[in-house]
């Protein structure tokens, strides 16, 4: 049980370097991005397996080896759960196109269509409330674009059509 507590502490200790390490070693600007979004659920981590190391190298000298097994295993437990509902939480804005739907709508003059030309932000017309006209790209739309009307255009046609319109197009 003594090994159990001391691999615990040792994670918690090589969690906490290799942080200082990678904040130390970040030269690009998507480092620090990542470096600030890993940050915290990092050291959420860490102080959990610290304490739990800790607990258990306490109930160890009382001789409590249940106890010592069950606050390793719930402190691993909890630091895991940490880290990934911390990652969760913070790759959601990775993954959501709220930010382009609020510029698109915050413009002066709302554009009439919106051309997804060769890519399809499955988010986006949730967040503008309205449908968007998707240019060089099925995918997994193929067949409700087969079905419909003028959903099958050349994506050469509809290009030059939006730009005849002065529409928005986004890739």
């Amino acid at each position: 049980m003594r090994w159990s507590s001391a691999i615990t502490a040792a994670a918690a200790l090589l969690a906490a370097l290799a942080l200082a390490v990678f904040a130390r070693v970040a030269q690009k600007e998507k480092q620090f991005v990542l470096l600030e979004l890993m940050r915290p659920g990092t050291l959420a981590m860490i102080s959990a397996l610290a304490a739990a190391s800790l607990a258990a190298f306490g109930f160890l000298r009382w001789r409590r080896n249940s106890a010592a097994f069950i606050t390793i295993a719930v402190g691993w437990f909890a630091a895991c759960a940490l880290l990934i509902g911390w990652a969760a939480s913070a790759a959601g804005p990775l993954y959501s196109s709220e930010s382009m739907a609020r510029t698109l709508a915050g413009q002066p003059r709302p554009p009439g269509h919106i051309y997804s030309v060769g890519y399809y932000e499955q988010t986006l017309p949730f967040y503008l409330r309205r449908t968007i006209d998707i240019v060089d790209y099925q995918g997994e739309l193929a067949f409700g674009l087969s079905l419909e009307p003028g959903g099958a255009l050349d994506g050469r046609l509809r290009r030059a059509l939006a730009r005849r319109a002065g529409c928005i197009c986004y890739r």
